[in-house]
């Protein structure tokens, strides 16, 4: 990793994602139509640097692999973060996915064809499932009861 913790989570949020763009512009990344990142001058819209313009898997695979993200600090809002435990990713494209805290990912998705996530597994914590079990196991009982009212 090049870049720690303590760095990242020094900078000012613009500042976080300036050198993000910096270091995807370097290193040969460019956006989706060609044009080099860039990070909005709206604080209102800095939040969708992260999932807006970085579509590119591989952008967010170096971005990992620098400390840039997934590193202690929420890439959406800036905030530190202590735990890797919430996740967003694109419902379009799974694979494109990183760690966010926890205001982020109870304040954001479920729309746009985003959405977040509780634990990386995808599976709530503490969740046995026994319910789906049961609506399964019940599905054909329903099924055949229906068949014998006809």
């Amino acid at each position: 990793m090049k870049y720690t913790s303590e760095y990242i989570n020094s900078l000012s949020f613009k500042s976080y994602l300036e050198l993000m763009a910096t270091e995807l512009n370097e290193n040969g990344f460019r956006e989706f139509n060609g044009m080099k990142y860039m990070v909005d001058a709206d604080p209102k819209f800095m939040d969708l640097f992260i999932m807006g313009p970085v579509q590119d898997q591989n952008a967010m695979d170096f971005l990992k692999r620098q400390g840039l993200i997934e590193n202690g600090r929420c890439p959406q809002c800036g905030a530190p973060m202590s735990v890797n435990q919430y996740f967003w990713y694109d419902r379009r494209n799974p694979s494109r996915r990183f760690y966010v805290c926890y205001g982020c990912s109870k304040s954001n998705g479920q729309g746009d064809g985003h959405s977040m996530d509780g634990c990386p597994s995808g599976i709530p914590k503490n969740k046995s499932n026994t319910g789906c079990l049961l609506t399964l196991l019940t599905l054909p009982i329903l099924f055949f009861k229906s068949l014998l009212h006809l």
